[in-house]
Formats: structure tokens, C-alpha cells, sequence
């Protein structure tokens, strides 16, 4: 799968929905089809992501993008 970079200066969005979700030790979201675009900023720690069957490592300071209908499971590192 290629590593598609999004330039955010050509880019524009309207916005559904907002949350912030704090990682409680049990915290993930389960494998679902994304219903609407999604972004998602790692503010601290570190987990993973399952991006249409590929494992994605995630830090704080990252941000990645799903758009509409593609598959994605996230969790995170408990002891961090």
C-alpha cells in the first residue's frame, strides 16, 4: 500500500462531528467502516492503527486521515 501524503494546502473540509476520546487502559475502537471522513491527532502516547489490513504505528504529534468506507481499528499502548 503506498504512503499517500495530503497536503493541507490545497485542502478544505466541513465538519460532522468533534470528540475527544482520553485512553483509558481499555480504550479502542473496534474494526468498523469508516461511515464519514475521520481524523484523528495523537495528542500523547503512542498506539496503533489497523488501516485497511496494514498496521500503522502512532505517536503523539501524529494526525492520519481515513476517508469515507475504508476499514480501521485503533489502540493504544497501556503502560505509555
Amino acid at each position: 500500500m503506498k504512503n499517500n501524503r495530503l497536503s493541507l494546502n490545497d485542502a478544505n473540509a466541513n465538519i460532522l462531528i468533534v470528540g475527544y476520546f482520553p485512553c483509558k487502559p481499555d480504550w479502542k475502537i473496534p474494526l468498523a467502516k469508516a461511515k464519514n471522513d475521520c481524523l484523528f491527532y495523537i495528542e500523547k502516547g503512542k498506539g496503533w492503527i489497523d488501516f485497511e489490513g496494514q498496521r500503522i504505528e502512532t505517536k503523539a504529534g501524529d494526525m492520519h486521515v481515513f476517508r469515507k468506507g475504508h476499514y480501521h481499528e485503533l489502540g493504544h499502548d497501556r503502560n505509555d
